[in-house]
């Protein structure tokens, strides 16, 4: 068993855990869409807050650990090596930026809102639009960036997976979002 292939397993095993952690963001999605007492919001966004660190260390491993396989094998300057890096990157922004504000802001009203039915605000959190467009098109540049690794395109090939992994990732998210529900108990 040769180190390369030591850590190509890892750098598939970082992108496994990666992924089944964004199944379970998309599930617990779900289940807030669900939701028809505050106290289910506040079981979802503890979960929700929870996996908030998976994310950052499966990319900094699948970054070290992609990093030697790219030195070892490939290039820096490689067009799917360039693009797999910003779509990580873009990821990372996501979730950095406006999906671990999002988490923390649903987070904390679901924690002061009164026991008993959703209010009007919570709810406007959980069908945010930014919140759902955001999960999917991460989930989304995830599954492009597989797409990049296992094909290797050229340069506009590159260019062209995570374009339309974005763009088919955010209208997949639309349908979900921006509607909020009313649920008479």
């Amino acid at each position: 068993m040769s180190v390369y292939g030591v850590v190509l397993f890892l750098h598939v095993l970082f992108v496994l855990v990666a992924f089944g952690a964004a199944s379970i963001v998309h599930i617990t999605l779900f289940e807030l869409r669900r939701a028809t007492t505050v106290a289910e919001v506040r079981l979802a966004a503890r979960r929700l807050a929870k996996l908030e660190i998976v994310f950052p260390l499966s990319a900094l491993l699948l970054f070290l650990a992609g990093g030697y396989l790219v030195h070892d094998r490939w290039t820096w300057g490689t067009s799917w090596v360039s693009a797999a890096i910003a779509g990580l990157l873009v990821m990372e922004a996501l979730g950095g930026t406006l999906l671990r504000s999002a988490t923390a802001r649903l987070h904390r009203e679901a924690n002061e809102a009164a026991d008993g039915s959703i209010p009007d605000s919570l709810s406007g959190l959980i069908f945010s639009r930014a919140t759902w467009v955001g999960n999917h098109v991460a989930t989304g540049l995830g599954i492009g960036i597989v797409l990049l690794m296992t094909s290797k395109p050229g340069t506009a090939g590159a260019i062209a997976v995570l374009v339309i992994a974005t763009v088919l990732a955010a209208a997949s998210a639309l349908p979900f979002s921006g509607v909020t529900q009313t649920v008479t108990a």
